[in-house]
């Protein structure tokens, strides 16, 4: 089976339960954690054993080959995500408005 690669944008209270959940998902692994507030991403990345943590969406794609992103944040506080997020396929548990 094919590993699947993806970057998590927010690292909010609902972004510790997503990266619990892909984690009983055979075939998947988190290679970035993305969040302006580059501690709670670095704290959230460090507990779930996530690589790489970042406070902008640039970075979370620089050297990251991603096959999709999920989103635990609204895209409004991560206008960078919004941007880029067209490239790859989304997984998002909020609203996109």
């Amino acid at each position: 089976m094919t590993e699947r690669r993806f970057a998590l944008f927010g690292a909010g209270f609902w972004a510790s339960y997503q990266l619990a959940a892909w984690g009983e998902c055979p075939g998947v692994r988190c290679v970035a954690v993305c969040d302006p507030v580059l501690d709670r991403a670095e704290l959230l990345a460090r507990r779930h054993s996530v690589p790489r943590a970042c406070g902008d969406a640039k970075e979370a794609y620089g050297e990251n080959r991603l096959d999709f992103d999920t989103v635990a944040t609204e895209l409004g506080q991560q206008p960078h995500a919004a941007r880029a997020l067209w490239r790859v396929c989304v997984v998002s548990t909020r609203p996109s408005s």
